[in-house]
């Protein structure tokens, strides 16, 4: 069942990922995806339009599980930025798709192993959006995130 699970994810996510595809390049350039704990759905939403009316560029929020986080990032190679506690990051890290990264806040329990990131995925090719939105979450969200991070 789980892996029928990840498969379906794993569709899923490579769906989400090429839906766009026939757009103009210029629009691509103006979006950044985001993926994120399902947990932690309230401050990345928040954080995502704060950047929004910041910077223009437009933030398509994936939200999964925990669990499938994993499948996501590293079946699909899908997403930009990647929104997770510390324990999901050390387990990413070790294939190498982790990139720049900033905390931005901190979880309070063992799930996520205390402290929860905002990371750059570095098969993006969206380099120059994903440093924005870096620079972005190291300034405003430990703002956002500061009430346990995942607040809904």
């Amino acid at each position: 069942m789980k892996m029928i699970r990840k498969i379906i994810f794993v569709v899923l996510a490579f769906l989400f990922v090429f839906a766009g595809c026939d757009k103009k390049p210029a629009d691509s350039k103006k979006k950044i995806i985001i993926i994120s704990d399902i947990s932690l759905k309230a401050p990345t939403e928040r954080l995502c339009a704060d950047f929004k009316e910041k910077t223009g560029i437009e933030p398509v929020i994936s939200i999964a599980p925990a669990e499938d986080i994993l499948a996501i990032v590293k079946l699909a190679r899908a997403g930009d930025i990647l929104i997770a506690g510390q324990k999901k990051l050390e387990y990413i890290s070790n294939s190498g798709d982790l990139a720049a990264y900033v905390e931005v806040g901190s979880a309070g329990d063992n799930h996520y192993g205390g402290r929860v990131y905002a990371t750059g995925l570095n098969y993006s090719k969206n380099s120059i959006a994903i440093m924005q939105f870096i620079e972005f979450a190291r300034d405003r969200g430990p703002e956002i995130f500061k009430d346990r991070g995942n607040t809904e």
